[in-house]
């Protein structure tokens, strides 16, 4: 009978003993569990940090490009503006220096103009002033030889009066 009791006794404490390490494997093994749980969780945050981080440097890339892009444009609208400038200034200058020369060449020829027409009054009046004088002459020239008619016609009444 005492050595039943101590069989049974033994048994039991076996058993629990038993429970003990299987509890205690449960144990470790759920604590692993938590921990590689854990450790993924870890994982992903870390991963999905980067991929923020990621796309944050992308979205700032995109918008530096934009912004040099654009800047660029602005550079470029500017320099064709100028250049659209400096043609209109230029297009104006040669505009009146033409403008000035066609005056110039108008004012030559109105000043030939005048010049031909002084001339052709000058020449007028010079012949006008030949025919005068011819026509003096000619007067002269006429009285002259009525006066000699006259005195030849006297000089006969003379003679024959005598």
């Amino acid at each position: 009978m005492m050595m039943m009791m101590m069989m049974m006794m033994m048994m039991m404490m076996m058993m629990m003993m038993m429970m003990m390490m299987m509890m205690m494997m449960m144990m470790m093994m759920m604590m692993m569990m938590m921990m590689m749980m854990m450790m993924m969780m870890m994982m992903m945050m870390m991963m999905m940090m980067m991929m923020m981080m990621m796309m944050m440097m992308m979205m700032m890339m995109m918008m530096m490009m934009m912004m040099m892009m654009m800047m660029m444009m602005m550079m470029m609208m500017m320099m064709m503006m100028m250049m659209m400038m400096m043609m209109m200034m230029m297009m104006m200058m040669m505009m009146m220096m033409m403008m000035m020369m066609m005056m110039m060449m108008m004012m030559m020829m109105m000043m030939m103009m005048m010049m031909m027409m002084m001339m052709m009054m000058m020449m007028m009046m010079m012949m006008m002033m030949m025919m005068m004088m011819m026509m003096m002459m000619m007067m002269m020239m006429m009285m002259m030889m009525m006066m000699m008619m006259m005195m030849m016609m006297m000089m006969m009444m003379m003679m024959m009066m005598m």
